[in-house]
């Protein structure tokens, strides 16, 4: 079964599948603390993130879709303003 939460490249942010909700929450590994939520699709089970372009892949069970978020301004830059649409959004390959 693929993990349902991971770390982004740097280990500051831990991204959660939140099944029941069609969220994945951010949350500050080192406050223990969620930053924000944003949506994804019909019960996300499957996260995986790729580092050399920091892209969060949601894998969405209901919807049979793979969800591909660009995650870079906040791993990068950490600015997070509680705007989910600004710091991860759908990326289109």
């Amino acid at each position: 079964m693929p993990p349902r939460t991971v770390f982004d490249p740097n280990g500051i942010y831990v991204f959660v599948a939140l099944e029941t909700s069609r969220e994945v929450a951010v949350v500050d590994a080192y406050a223990s603390r969620e930053l924000f939520r944003f949506n994804v699709g019909r019960a996300p089970q499957g996260l995986a993130i790729l580092a050399r372009r920091l892209r969060l892949y949601v894998s969405n069970f209901m919807d049979r879709t793979l969800g591909i978020f660009d995650v870079s301004d906040l791993t990068t830059r950490g600015s997070v303003d509680g705007r989910a649409d600004r710091h991860a959004h759908r990326h289109r390959d």
